[in-house]
C-alpha cells in the first residue's frame, strides 16, 4: 500500500507519515552500504570511503547478501525502506566482474535510477581522510563534456550529486566551513575518474586518492517518471488574519458578515409574553372607555 493512500490513526503514525512526503527543502539523503557474498580489496575500499567521508548520514549493514540488484531489486527495496535511505552502495565481486559497484536510488518504494560501475583502478590510502574533520559541508565539482550533452552522463552525474549533496545552507563560510572537495571527471572514452581533494587555507590540496571507474550497466527512469520525482510540492501559502503579539501567542481575527437583527431568533421568555398580553389589555380597555 502507498504511503501517500494511508491515514494515520495517532500522533505518532501521522509523524511516521509525514518523513515519506515530499518536501520543498529536502534535507541530506541517507546512504544504505551494503556488500555481497564475495568483496574484493578495491570494493571494501570504495564502500570504506562514504563510511569515512559522510559517517552522519550512512547505515552500514554487517551482513553480507548474495543478490543481483538489476535482476531481482526486492532485497534492496526492502532494507532501504527498513532503513529509511532512498540511496544506496552496494559491492560485490564476481567472475566477471571482479570491483563491481552497483548505485541505485529509490523513489516512493521503487527503483529510480540503478548504474552498475566497475573499478578498474584504485590509488592513495584511506588514512588520508583522516586529515578531513568529519561533519563537513563537501563541495562537488563535475568536470566533462558529456556531462552536459549526454543524457546518461548527465543522469550519472546527478546521482553522484545526490550521494555526496550535504544539507542546504542560505550562506557558508569558505574558509572555515568548506574542508572537502569531491571532484568526478568524465574522459572522452567514458571511464569516470573520481578524487578527494582537501581545502585548507584558501589551497586546493590533493590527498591522492584516485579512482577510475567504468559505466557498464544502467536502468535508468524514463523522462516522465524522473520529471515526478523532482517535482517540488506547492508551498503552504500563510492564512490571512494571523498576528503574534509580542508574547509569542498567536492571534487571528475573524470576519463575519453583518447579521440583519430583524431576522434573528432569540428564545421567547414567559415574562415577556405576559408583559406583551397585558399591554393588549390595557390598550383594549382604553378603547372601550
Amino acid at each position: 500500500m502507498d504511503y501517500r493512500d494511508r491515514k494515520a490513526k495517532t500522533h505518532r503514525g501521522r509523524v511516521h507519515l509525514e518523513q515519506y512526503k515530499p518536501k520543498i527543502i529536502e534535507g541530506p539523503r541517507r546512504i544504505m552500504v551494503t556488500r555481497g557474498s564475495k568483496t574484493s580489496d578495491q570494493v571494501s575500499r570504495f564502500l570504506e570511503i562514504f563510511n569515512v567521508l559522510f559517517k552522519s548520514r550512512t547505515q552500514k549493514l554487517n551482513s553480507r547478501y548474495d543478490t543481483r540488484p538489476f535482476e531481482d531489486a526486492g532485497l534492496m527495496l526492502h532494507l532501504s525502506d527498513k532503513h529509511q535511505c532512498p540511496l544506496f552502495l552496494f559491492g560485490q565481486s564476481s567472475k566477471k566482474h571482479p570491483s563491481r559497484i552497483v548505485i541505485g536510488r529509490v523513489f516512493e518504494r521503487e527503483i529510480l535510477d540503478l548504474l552498475q560501475l566497475d573499478i578498474l583502478s584504485f590509488s592513495g590510502e584511506l588514512a588520508a581522510l583522516n586529515r578531513i574533520p568529519t561533519h563537513q559541508r563537501p563541495v562537488f565539482v563535475a568536470i566533462g563534456d558529456r556531462f552536459e550533452t549526454d543524457e546518461k552522463f548527465m543522469r550519472v552525474r546527478n546521482l553522484f550529486h545526490d550521494l555526496v549533496r550535504s544539507d542546504c545552507a542560505e550562506k557558508v563560510h569558505l574558509i572555515d566551513s568548506l574542508h572537502l572537495v569531491v571532484v568526478l571527471t568524465c574522459l572522452e572514452d567514458g571511464t569516470l575518474v573520481l578524487k578527494i581533494c582537501e581545502a585548507k587555507n584558501k589551497k586546493l590540496t590533493d590527498l591522492e586518492l584516485k579512482i577510475e571507474m567504468k559505466l557498464t550497466e544502467s536502468k535508468l527512469a524514463e523522462k516522465e517518471a524522473f520529471k515526478i520525482a523532482c517535482r517540488k510540492p506547492k508551498e503552504n501559502k500563510k492564512p490571512k488574519g494571523l498576528e503574534k503579539n509580542t508574547l509569542g501567542e498567536q492571534i487571528g481575527r475573524v470576519r463575519v458578515r453583518q447579521q440583519d437583527l430583524k431576522t434573528l431568533k432569540l428564545k421567547k421568555i414567559k415574562k415577556l409574553k405576559n408583559e406583551k398580553r397585558s399591554d393588549k389589555r390595557d390598550a383594549m380597555d382604553g378603547d372601550d372607555f
